[in-house]
Parts: C-alpha cells; structure tokens; sequence
C-alpha cells in the first residue's frame, strides 16, 4: 500500500513545473519590457535558463539561444546574458543580484553547456568519440566534418622552474672572463 502511494507521490512531483530544476538565486531584471525592473526567481535546468516573476509568469531563455554572458561587479552585481530573440535580433539581459549568486549562474550555464555538448556528441554519429581522459573534444565545422580539437590546457609552471629561468636569462649575459 505504501508503495504504491510512493510511486504515485514520484510521479505527481514528476509532473510539477520546475521538477529537476535547480533553484539559483533571487534577483532583479529588466526584460521583457526595458525601463520596468522586476523581481524574478532563476532556476536552471532542462537546457535552459528560467526566470519566474512575482505574478508566476516565466521566461525560459534556452542555451542554443545565448551567445555570451559576462560577469559585471563594479557598480551594480549582475550578470549580462547576450540573447537571441528573434532572428537577427540579439537583446542584453541584465539579471541583478549579488556576487556569489552572479558566479554561482555563470557556472550553472558553463556546466550546462558542457554537458548539452557531450551529450549530443555522443547521439551524434557524424562527430567523433570523445575520449576519456585524453583532453580532446570533437567539433563540427560548417562542412559537417567531425575533426578533433584540442583542449589540453598547459600546465602552469612551478615556481622553482620559473626562478630556474629567471637565473638563466640573468646569467646569459655573463662570460666566463668576466667571473
């Protein structure tokens, strides 16, 4: 009996709006209507990026619709999300809140994108396998043509290498005659 009151609880929450959205932050934006800031809630997930105002109305801005986002903390804390509306319109929106919550949508959307890439990497036959470990990502051009590019990032150096190097450009100059 309770199990199947379990299972009937799981499928209702299933059912519910933001189910396997994370909650991010409160804040303050200006869209859809400029000149009007409004409070909003931000839930990421399915792919998307959701804002719900006070009166329960919700704008999802989906991934392949966000070109760029940049961080601001000078003046006012806010994240600028580069959004396309339309065809051929790209609009700034503003979401105003505070630093932790700014760098905690930020990484929300970077993990996001990286896991909406691997994702369809993989259902994607054209592109290659990506292999563990092996710092490589596949990339689609504008040919279709899967090609592999590399993200290996180069180790930073230690500091006894750089002071190692800082001796020897400092040396370099010297000759033997003049020890």
């Amino acid at each position: 009996k309770t199990a199947g009151l379990k299972e009937q609880f799981v499928k209702l929450a299933q059912n519910e709006r933001f189910y396997g959205f994370a909650f991010l932050c409160t804040g303050k934006v200006e869209y859809p209507r400029e000149g009007e800031v409004q409070d909003v809630r931000v839930y990421a997930g399915g792919e998307k990026l959701t804002m719900v105002y006070e009166d329960g109305q919700a704008i999802a801005l989906p991934l392949t619709r966000i070109k760029c986002w940049k961080l601001f903390s000078d003046k006012k804390d806010c994240l600028s999300i580069e959004f396309l509306v339309m065809k051929d319109t790209l609009r700034w929106i503003d979401i105003m809140t505070d630093v932790p919550a700014v760098i905690l949508i930020s990484m929300s959307l970077q993990s996001m994108l990286d896991e909406m890439l691997l994702t369809r990497a993989g259902k994607n036959p054209e592109l290659t396998k990506i292999r563990a470990n092996s710092g490589y990502l596949p990339f689609s051009n504008k040919d279709r043509k899967a090609k592999e590019i590399d993200v290996k990032r180069p180790k930073a150096p230690s500091f006894s290498a750089l002071q190692n190097q800082e001796n020897e450009l400092f040396m370099e100059g010297i000759r033997d005659e003049d020890l």
